[in-house]
Order: C-alpha cells, then structure tokens, then sequence
C-alpha cells in the first residue's frame, strides 16, 4: 500500500488486530488510533514496524477522556514495541499516558526526523534530547503538562543544538516553568517561527536572533515583556492578556522591521497608544476582539509604510479626524464586527492610496462622509449588515476609479445618489436583503435604474439582471 493518503489503522476494528500490519508493504504515511487496544509488547511489536524502511510518517493515537485502562507499564511497552524504522521523517504522538518515552526516542533512533509532534503526553517529565537531530525542522509540543524545563537535558553537550530548526510551537504546557539557553553555544541557529500559546508558568523567554514570526498567547505581563528580546521579528501576534488594560511600556519600541502586527482577544486593552508610533516599517495592522478599545491612536500619524488595517469586533466608536494624514500608503481598510461604530469621520481624505474599503457587520453606523471623494484610487466597495446607514453621500461620484459596489443588509438605505452614474469604471454591482432600495434599481422601471444603467453586472436581490457580454 503506497501513495501520500494516510494509511489508517483502528485497531481490532472490524476484527483488525495490529499483528496483521506484519504483511503489508506499507509507505508513505501510516495512522494508528485506539491503541489501548494493543495487548501487550509482543503484541506491539508484531506490526514489525521496524522494518518497514518505506514508512515516511506515522501517527500513534490513543483513546481520548477515560478509556485507557491498562496500566502504566503496558502503555509504555505499546509505544516501545512500536519502534519504527530510522528512515521515518515525521512522528507524532497523542494522548500517550506512559510517565517516559521508550529508548528508541530517548536514544535519538530515529536520526533522520524533519517533524515532531507530541500532544497531550501528560505524564513524561523528560524530553528527549532533541536539540541532537541533525534533520529536525518542526517541533510541536502541546499539553506536555509534566516538563518544567527545556534546558541541557534537551540540548544535551553538543556546541551547536537544533541545527535545522525553522518552527518551534510551545502550547499549553501548563507547568513549563523554565526556558534556558547557554550562553556562547549556538543554540536554535535557523529558527524563524516561534509560537508560545498559554504557558501559564513560563514567564520569560530566551533571545533567539533568528526568529522572524512570532506569536505570544497568555497573561502575564513579564511574558509579554519578553517580546523585546526578539527586535528582528517582521511578524508578531499577541492574544489573550485579559487583564491587561495597557501594554509594558517601551515594549516596541526596537522593533523597526517588524512588519506585520496581529492584537488578538485581549477584552480588556483600552489603548495601544505610543505602542505603534515606532514602527516606521509596519504594513498590516489586525486588531480583533479588543472589546475596550474604543479608538486609534494619533500614533498613526507616523506609520508611513502601513498598507492594510483590519479591526474586528472591537470597541471603536470613530476614527480621529487627522489618524490617518500620515498613512497616505493604506491600500485596505476593513472594519467588522464593531457594533459601536457611528463614523468612519472626514479624516479619510488623506487615504488617496486606498483601493479597498470594506464596512461589515456595524450596526450603528449611519452615514459615510463626504470627503470619501478623496478616494480617487479606491477600486472596491463594500458594505454589509449596516442597519442604520440611510444614505450614500453623493461625493461617492467622485470615486473615478471605483471597480464594485456591494451594498448588502442595510435596510433604510432607500436610494442611491446621483453620483453613481459618474461612475464611469464601475463593473460590477451587487445589491442584496435592501428592500426598498433593491425596488428602486429594478432594470427598466425603477426609480434608481438610470443611475446604473450603464453598469455592466448587475445583481439585484439574487438575481442577475444584467450581465457584461463575453
């Protein structure tokens, strides 16, 4: 059997014990679940997975909740009986309950693996010393809730650990207290992606020059801190903090080439005020379910390099009359989700450069502003879910390079301004759950038609009714 599909096996499922994987000439990738049911080691070790040379991947699963009930010493001799051939590149383990890893794992037998994955191993204390592989690439470790440390014991003696390393992810391991690095070895040499998700002991993290994307989930503050230590990063996420209304102050203020800033769930941020005036080479901003962050900080005024802002499900009332005279460069700008926000203000003027404007989901907004007729570079409109919007200004005429236009649930919208037919560009229309205003732009008879005629897709309700020739 061979191909790049898994190769499941559910033991003694429809009378399959795992002694019959023996005769089959497996390669590619192999999954064995429910292995609480395997007897005993002789049992294990009668899939001869040992030789199988062709195997490239395997995944060992047991039984999730309560369903294990063999002892300690058993589970163990499943996983010891289960030794693959060395040539396996990728493992991954879930929901073992042995308090140690076999030999064939702790004395590195398996030289040639570009993958780990260990999940939800919560009685192994000890890692193995995994920094030795020569070949590793990726290391997931997740809900590991015994291991305190990721010290020598992981790096071992050598100069240089975890040579190849490009991703590390570190999540939920509850009782991770420490993360050391020696200094004057090189240590974690080519990691460039670094994930630490809620580990709710771990409180500083070590400086790994090579880390470009980061992400950080937790609630501690001093963990947050640590992000100064990583000032070559170009991508960061940061979610969670409930607590934390503000963020450590100066904490990104060495951050000149981060590019990419992600601000997930964090309920309780008021501000990121000061925080973003320094990152003179960010382009996208992503601010989502920051529930008390009601506006934007004039630190926008320094961020000449940003292309796209996205905020989702956010406190935000209004935009600052002048937050965005210094981001001439915004390309998109999409906001959903944020059922507190009335205004997108006139201080869009300055946004000559954008090319999509998306407004979703923003059930108090009731009105674009006039100088939306500064958008001359804008190519796509979207609007949707916005109850109140009664009217579009008539300066929407003046969006010269205007490409489509979707106006979707904004049911006191009652007719289109007569700028619309100076859209000379526009392609593409669509207009859905408006009911009084889908009446009036009906092909030939409505009130609104001669407004839009001369647009070549039309969608009014869920029909086409008018279409471009091909």
């Amino acid at each position: 059997m061979s191909g790049t599909q898994p190769f499941l096996i559910q033991s003694i499922l429809l009378n399959l014990v795992i002694g019959e994987l023996r005769s089959l000439n497996l390669d590619g990738n192999l999954s064995i679940k429910d292995l609480d049911n395997v007897k005993d080691l002789t049992d294990a070790k009668s899939a001869n997975l040992i030789l199988k040379k062709n195997l490239e991947s395997l995944e060992f699963f047991w039984k999730e909740g309560n369903g294990n009930n063999n002892s300690i010493e058993k589970i163990e001799e499943t996983l010891c009986g289960l030794q693959p051939h060395s040539n396996v590149k990728k493992l991954m383990i879930k929901r073992y309950e042995g308090s140690r890893f076999p030999n064939w794992m702790m004395e590195l037998q398996l030289p040639n693996l570009v993958e780990i994955s260990l999940s939800c191993c919560g009685r192994c204390e000890h890692l193995p010393p995994l920094g030795k592989l020569q070949f590793l690439k990726i290391l997931h470790l997740y809900h590991m809730d015994a291991v305190k440390h990721i010290d020598s014991e992981v790096y071992k003696d050598d100069e240089s650990a975890f040579p190849s390393l490009e991703s590390l992810s570190l999540s939920y391991m509850d009782n991770l207290e420490e993360w050391a690095t020696a200094a004057g070895r090189n240590i974690f040499p080519r990691l460039g992606k670094l994930y630490v998700r809620y580990c709710k002991k771990l409180f500083d993290l070590p400086t790994i020059p090579s880390v470009r994307t980061l992400e950080i989930a937790g609630e501690s503050e001093l963990l947050l801190s640590s992000v100064q230590n990583f000032p070559s990063i170009t991508s960061l996420k940061i979610s969670g903090f409930h607590n934390m209304r503000y963020f450590p102050a100066g904490f990104l203020h060495n951050h000149t080439v981060l590019e990419n800033l992600e601000i997930v769930y964090m309920k309780s941020l008021k501000s990121v005020a000061n925080e973003l005036e320094n990152l003179s080479a960010l382009k996208d901003l992503n601010l989502e379910q920051c529930y008390e962050l009601k506006s934007l900080p004039e630190g926008l005024l320094k961020l000449n390099s940003l292309e796209t802002i996205h905020i989702s499900a956010c406190g935000l009332v209004s935009f600052p009359v002048n937050g965005f005279c210094g981001v001439a460069s915004l390309r998109s700008l999409r906001i959903q989700w944020c059922d507190k926000f009335t205004s997108l203000s006139e201080g869009v003027r300055y946004l000559t450069a954008l090319q999509d404007l998306n407004v979703w989901m923003c059930s108090e907004l009731n009105s674009l502003p006039k100088s939306i007729s500064h958008l001359t570079a804008l190519q796509r409109l979207r609007i949707s879910s916005c109850e109140r919007l009664s009217s579009l200004p008539n300066e929407i005429g003046f969006l010269t390079s205007l490409q489509l236009l979707e106006i979707y649930g904004c049911p006191n919208l009652t007719c289109l301004p007569q700028g619309v037919q100076n859209l000379k560009r526009l392609r593409d229309l669509s207009i859905m759950d408006c009911p009084v205003l889908e009446r009036r732009c009906q092909k030939e008879r409505g009130k609104d038609w001669p407004k839009i005629a001369h647009i070549p897709d039309i969608r009014i309700g869920y029909l086409l009714i008018q279409r471009s020739a091909p």
